[in-house]
């Protein structure tokens, strides 16, 4: 189950660290292991004191998130921090790995509601490491393809006191906090991230999304709100149990969704296997996660995500007399709809019916 850590006062003031709290992921396989016992990290460390126990989840959680994001500019992963909107002011960060703004294939990572940069899942960090629960793999498999990688940061949106950046999940034990202007909402974020680093960059002639979660419908904005230039820019975008919607999109919007975008879903069918979802306008299929937590998806699509984004690059950007073309036809296909409920209206009225309303 999805738990949102809640740190006291002075334990955010700390901000301890994994080491302090006596544990370390492994070198080896990334998994959270207790320093003084070897073994994995496990919710009954107190015995039937769950208070006590959740506050040790809940400062594990926040430990293993800041060094998540620690290891993103180490020398293992090698990637850059870039000040949002700039140092001088309160800022946070997001991360590109090097000469990632002048790749012409540029991948966006973007994580849902809730962790700190480079983080998929809170819980799933903690019990399951790095290897599950982080976007290291996916940065490390789209950096071997030869892409740039940038990884958006859409949950940090306050600053501390001491000038830390923080996330609304920690905002009541924070005391005085400043917004992070430009950045106060993860919508907002990704629309700023867009704007600056993005839109305009004409070295990113190719860029995809990989979003999560809540994240989709911050890209999917973008597609509503910027569709000419982000149509120019974009070749695909890859949903992860998104929860965006197609509802009130123009005919090209949903043509080029159709065409550029798919979803995987959390789902006991086979992986990769065809799910229904009528509402996200795109193919949507499972993940293959028969685990009890789902937000293990995002590990377990990965190889499907990297050869999506893979066929995404090689085929470029929509064919757009083909959008038109297609658009044209979902539009004549709704006036059509209406002439036919207007005919039968008509038909109603003359046999004394109230007929259909429109």
């Amino acid at each position: 189950m999805f738990i949102r850590p809640h740190i006291s006062a002075s334990v955010t003031h700390a901000r301890l660290t994994l080491s302090e709290l006596g544990y370390a992921f492994d070198s080896t396989n990334g998994t959270l292991l207790n320093t003084t016992t070897g073994g994995r990290y496990e919710f009954e460390v107190y015995p039937g004191n769950k208070k006590r126990n959740l506050k040790l989840y809940n400062m594990l959680a926040d430990a293993a998130s800041r060094h998540v994001t620690e290891l993103l500019t180490s020398d293992e992963i090698g990637m850059q921090a870039i000040a949002v909107p700039e140092e001088s002011l309160a800022h946070t960060s997001i991360f590109i790995t090097p000469g990632a703004l002048e790749c012409a294939n540029l991948v966006v990572l973007c994580t849902g509601h809730g962790p700190r940069p480079g983080v998929w899942a809170w819980n799933v960090l903690v019990k399951e490491g790095l290897r599950a629960g982080s976007l290291i793999p996916y940065i490390q498999a789209l950096h071997a393809q030869g892409y740039g990688v940038l990884v958006m940061n859409p949950n940090e949106n306050i600053v501390a006191a001491d000038g830390q950046p923080e996330t609304y999940a920690n905002i009541e034990s924070l005391g005085k906090t400043t917004e992070i202007r430009g950045n106060e909402t993860p919508d907002e974020h990704v629309g700023y991230v867009w704007s600056r680093f993005l839109r305009d960059n004409h070295a990113a002639k190719n860029i995809a999304f990989v979003c999560y979660n809540t994240a989709g419908i911050s890209v999917a904005n973008l597609l509503k709100y910027d569709f000419d230039r982000f149509v120019q820019k974009c070749v695909g975008i890859a949903f992860i149990d998104s929860v965006h919607s197609s509802f009130q999109m123009t005919a090209q919007q949903m043509v080029w969704l159709a065409h550029m975008a798919k979803q995987w879903e959390t789902s006991v069918e086979p992986a990769d296997e065809p799910i229904e979802n009528p509402n996200i306008g795109c193919p949507a299929v499972s993940s293959g996660n028969d685990l009890e937590m789902r937000e293990m998806t995002p590990f377990l699509c990965k190889d499907s995500v990297v050869d999506f984004l893979d066929e995404k690059f090689q085929a470029g950007h929509i064919n757009e007399a083909v959008m038109v073309a297609e658009a044209n036809e979902i539009e004549m296909a709704g006036v059509e709809l209406v002439d036919s409920i207007q005919d039968a209206n008509q038909q109603a009225g003359d046999e004394g019916h109230s007929g259909w309303a429109m």
